[in-house]
């Protein structure tokens, strides 16, 4: 039986959507989700969802800036680190006795590596991670087109039938999953795409994994080879930069749009939370540097 979804409210960000979708019974651990650009913290979480459910952990996510209908605010790499930030916060006060982990897909992974980098104590996984974006739908569309012929395609048509298991796509359901971005950025060239682009360069991810504000958590990089809109060099670019923190899986025929419905992937994931799940956590007393929201650290499941 699919989790059921109940309100995660998050302090100070009215427009997160926030969602706590616990297991039946005692959940033995919460993954915070960060979803992917352009898309919604729910979409294409059928697979990852019910496998979470089945293994008894808890999936907390929410909308980031400048995403979700009925949404006001706009999206920047700073109101997404704080969106981000609050997240996991909440989610920890949601279960705070319970060992969390977090996971980010696309841009999301990027912001969850970003995170990581600043010191926060969870462990982190990512799934089609980049650390840079080059704007190329028409070369991405074609690319992608073998993620529709690929078993994990089915699956999800099967969860979210056709239509609800297509992603947005440049204009394509871009009213369904709205980007909002401010005024500043709104006319610059490349669009939302562009915007996302900006803000990973300023993340400087492979800087920053090399040379962290505090030790890196455990890391955990799925890709897929097939990946036509992040290659997968760019996976272990990552994980070059973060050294013995990560651990990279590159997985054959996997595109950017089918590895959260891939059982390879599934299971790699559900692998690493378990194993995570039994390391012991130490007191953790410094602050966590999160720029405008200050918010402190809680104690997490550490390398």
């Amino acid at each position: 039986m699919a989790p059921e979804p109940r309100p995660l409210v998050l302090p100070g960000q009215p427009d997160a959507g926030g969602l706590l979708l616990a297991p039946g019974g005692a959940a033995r651990g919460v993954l915070v989700f960060a979803h992917g650009g352009g898309n919604d913290h729910l979409f294409g979480l059928a697979a990852l969802r019910d496998a979470l459910a089945r293994a008894g952990w808890a999936l907390a996510t929410a909308h980031l800036a400048g995403h979700g209908r009925g949404g006001r605010d706009a999206f920047s790499l700073q109101a997404a680190r704080e969106r981000l930030d609050a997240l996991v916060a909440a989610a920890a006060a949601a279960l705070p006795a319970h060992p969390r982990a977090l996971l980010g897909q696309s841009l999301g992974g990027a912001l969850a590596l970003d995170r990581a980098t600043r010191g926060a104590p969870e462990p982190v996984a990512c799934v089609s991670a980049a650390h840079a974006l080059e704007v190329r739908p028409a070369r991405w569309a074609l690319g992608e087109l073998g993620a529709l012929l690929h078993p994990a395609a089915y699956r999800a048509f099967g969860q979210a039938g056709v239509w609800g298991a297509l992603p947005a796509f440049g204009p394509f359901k871009r009213t369904e999953f709205p980007v909002r971005l401010p005024p500043g950025e709104a006319g610059r060239p490349g669009g939302y795409l562009g915007a996302f682009a900006r803000a990973l360069e300023a993340m400087r991810l492979l800087g920053r994994l090399a040379e962290p504000d505090a030790p890196l958590p455990r890391l955990l990089l799925l890709h897929g080879e097939a990946d036509a809109v992040v290659p997968a060099d760019q996976a272990r670019a990552l994980a070059r930069a973060a050294g013995p923190a990560a651990t990279l899986h590159v997985f054959p025929g996997v595109h950017h749009l089918d590895p959260l419905f891939h059982q390879g992937v599934l299971d790699a994931l559900l692998g690493w939370l378990t194993a995570t799940s039994t390391i012991p956590r130490p007191p953790r007393t410094g602050g966590l540097r999160l720029g405008a929201v200050g918010l402190l650290a809680s104690s997490g499941p550490r390398a």
